[in-house]
């Protein structure tokens, strides 16, 4: 009877240390499905890159499971899983962070999106919900030690604070001096043109009106599409930045505009 209690004490233990233990940073990659369980398709409205570029954007090295090394072992990594529910008037979507045996090590705070197009309200809620990273993030930089960091986490630490400052200084120059939008107003990348039309933007390539900009329920976010590709957009010190798929890349590209003088 002893001899049973001191083994399912010693079970006990283990498994309580092994779970107080399980924190992000003790892994090494994030690893983001091609296809999420209530969408039907691999990528469906570029959410699954999106996730990515997103994760990428706060400092953690979130990949594709094609994309880990060979070598590496399944319980090295967390696996992410994402549920959404789509109602009146929200779209509702919530991320979770799995290690290799199911159990789970984050859950995001719950993003939310009024938009009825559902390309746009997957994409909105998605942004919302992992907005928790950059605070697990910088929380996690802050409790770390000199002799705790890795060359990794220091990576992860400046990219955090890099993109923290970087949305700040957007937010001051925004909230300080309110644009307020002209028509005639334009802003240009490459052969590429914005042009204010009230409200909305009219995009222009070399010329010849391919598209609009308009802008959606989050502040400073705007809805692209033109005829031969289609985005989110966001306000920025400078002027816009478009984050757009291109065809045979599986990464985001991002177009800057900047107002012309």
């Amino acid at each position: 009877m002893i001899r049973t209690l001191i083994a399912l004490f010693f079970l006990f233990s283990l498994v309580t240390d092994s779970f107080a233990q399980r924190k992000i940073g003790d892994y090494t990659y994030i690893v983001v499905p091609y296809q999420y369980t209530f969408l039907k398709g691999k990528d469906t409205h570029r959410l699954n890159t999106l996730t990515r570029y997103e994760l990428r954007n706060y400092g953690y090295e979130a990949v594709f499971q094609e994309e880990l090394p060979e070598d590496l072992k399944r319980c090295d990594v967390l696996w992410l899983e994402a549920e959404s529910k789509t109602g009146f008037p929200y779209t509702k979507t919530t991320v979770h962070l799995k290690d290799c045996n199911g159990f789970t090590v984050y859950s995001t705070k719950e993003g939310k999106s009024k938009e009825k197009e559902y390309k746009v309200a997957y994409q909105e809620s998605m942004r919302r919900a992992l907005e928790s990273f950059e605070l697990t993030a910088l929380a996690a930089a802050e409790a770390a030690t000199p002799s705790e960091g890795t060359e990794r986490s220091r990576k992860t630490t400046a990219a955090v604070v890099a993109t923290e400052e970087a949305a700040n200084a957007a937010a001051e120059e925004v909230s300080a001096k309110e644009v307020v939008m002209s028509d005639q107003e334009t802003y240009s990348y490459q052969d590429f043109q914005l042009i204010a039309r009230g409200d909305q933007f009219e995009i222009r390539r070399a010329g010849e009106k391919i598209g609009t900009m308009v802008p959606t329920s989050q502040k400073n976010t705007y809805l692209v599409n033109t005829n031969g590709f289609s985005g989110i957009a966001r306000k920025t010190k400078n002027g816009f930045e478009i984050e757009r798929q291109v065809e045979g890349q599986s990464d985001l590209m991002v177009m800057k505009f900047v107002k012309d003088e």
